[in-house]
């Protein structure tokens, strides 16, 4: 799918000193030189280029969205979703080229080669007709894109006279245990209702009733408390807490983010290490291990008045602590109330940590906050906001903070 194009690009980011040579590579003028081939077969020419997502995975994979602008021969322009990646894997399909010692595979959103039925979704002339063998008669449709992780997942929502839906659009092997998911949970909680699917990797979901609270926290409306989102977790079926492994909570995950981010924003490696070095700080208390969500935080938990009426996103629902759920949430509204417009998410999340400290360890609670806000850390750069150094500084001096607070000298009810 396709856009006129506007004005010209954002200027690509200057490479940072001690970034690893794929990030130099697909982020500066040499992957400019991949896409401008690569759009030259197909008959056009590369105007401009700006890199708008990427995910670095350390020693084995990098892949960064590009919207490129592309004049045509009959002289429109169009802006083009291109995606560059190296990867141990590179999906059978995609264009693969060598530049700097390194195998990059080159494709376009509309045809990743690892989401076969993502291009049919992304057409309008032929969405009507999947939907329809999906179970859906919408009518021509408009087609708006959630989401996009290049190789991994799209959701697009369709929109038509007779109503709308979801389309989660994954790896084809991924199909059956997303299903199934929906199924076991639609019994127990509301959660998107499973429509219809194909051998394509294509699943249609139904679009639930309400709001979501990050939508409540910027348009004034009232947010649940921790009771009420606490019942709606314990619907989660204990079916889930048998025979799988655990879910990896914030704190599973900090050597990962931390090489990620040090990486990234090298410049920052003193701040990571400061941070990890306040994580370690303490030990693991055995935990109950109940249904958990996975990665909640406020856009996956709808609304409606004061009440949480449904989960979004149950793709990591399992066994797990229900501390990880709380301190994912806090974390996320943390970061969430330094962004303008969301000022809301810092008194919510301030009612929700006082009520958290009189059911959880109250040291605890901080010390995997701290993980989760490191992890979000990674987030400026993987999307290159205005700004990146500056925000993931902020938002690990956060992490250090909730870090410290934990421990032995945590004080409840107080916001670190």
């Amino acid at each position: 799918m396709t856009g006129q194009s506007p004005l010209g690009p954002a200027p690509t980011p200057a490479a940072a000193p001690g970034w690893p040579p794929e990030l130099v590579l697909l982020l500066g003028d040499e992957g400019g030189d991949l896409l401008r081939a690569v759009v030259g077969t197909a008959g056009g020419e590369l105007e401009a280029w700006a890199p708008v997502y990427v995910a670095h995975d350390p020693g084995v994979s990098t892949v960064v969205q590009h919207d490129a602008t592309v004049r045509w021969p009959s002289g429109r322009r169009t802006v083009e979703p291109l995606v560059t990646a190296t990867s141990r894997r590179i999906p059978d399909g995609a264009t693969v080229m060598e530049a700097d010692g390194l195998r990059v595979g080159v494709w376009t959103r509309d045809r990743d080669p690892a989401l076969p039925g993502l291009h049919a979704v992304l057409d309008p002339d032929a969405a009507p007709a999947l939907l329809r063998d999906l179970g859906l008669d919408l009518g021509p449709v408009d087609v708006a894109v959630v989401a996009y992780r290049p190789g991994r997942r799209a959701v697009v929502e369709v929109t038509g006279p007779r109503g709308r839906a979801l389309l989660k659009v994954v790896r084809p092997h991924k199909v059956d245990a997303l299903c199934r998911r929906h199924l076991l949970l639609a019994d127990h909680l509301p959660v998107p209702r499973l429509v219809g699917r194909d051998g394509s990797g294509v699943v249609a979901l139904s679009v639930l009733a309400g709001r979501t609270a990050r939508e409540a926290v910027v348009d004034g409306s009232p947010l649940p408390d921790l009771d009420a989102l606490e019942a709606l977790l314990d619907r989660l079926p204990t079916e889930l807490v048998d025979g799988s492994p655990l879910v990896g909570g914030p704190l599973a995950r900090v050597p990962h983010v931390a090489a990620v981010v040090g990486a990234t924003v090298p410049g920052e490696r003193p701040r990571v290490d400061r941070v990890v070095e306040a994580l370690d700080a303490g030990s693991a208390p055995d935990l109950p291990v109940v249904a958990v969500h996975g990665d909640l935080y406020e856009a996956q938990v709808m609304v409606q008045g004061d009440r949480p009426t449904g989960l979004l996103d149950i793709d990591g629902v399992g066994p797990g602590h229900r501390i990880d759920d709380v301190a994912d949430l806090l974390a996320h509204l943390d970061v969430l109330s330094g962004i303008p417009g969301h000022a809301r998410a810092r008194p919510w999340a301030e009612e929700l940590l006082l009520a958290a400290d009189a059911r959880l360890d109250p040291g605890e609670l901080r010390r995997r906050t701290g993980a989760a806000v490191l992890a979000l850390a990674s987030g400026p750069f993987r999307v290159l906001e205005p700004g990146w150094r500056a925000a993931t500084a902020a938002r690990l001096d956060r992490a250090r903070c909730w870090a410290e607070a934990g421990g032995r000298r945590a004080r409840p009810g107080r916001w670190p």
